[in-house]
């Protein structure tokens, strides 16, 4: 997703998990240039809905 996408879906999620009463939601963001996370932290920074937020953890299962 570009990031003008990824951003005008973002504020209608966090609407919607705060209408809803969730208290935690994850928020995926992808990998690559880091373009899409820094804007993603950009609008999460400061915004009325978010509380806190930090950068997940890969957790892929070990093979076999």
């Amino acid at each position: 997703m570009r990031v003008d996408e990824a951003l005008s879906r973002l504020e209608p999620f966090l609407n919607h998990a705060a209408l809803a009463g969730f208290q935690e939601v994850t928020i995926v963001h992808g990998v690559g240039a880091g373009i899409l996370q820094r804007a993603v932290r950009e609008h999460l920074e400061g915004h009325p809905l978010v509380k806190t937020f930090r950068t997940g953890t890969n957790q892929r299962a070990a093979p076999g």
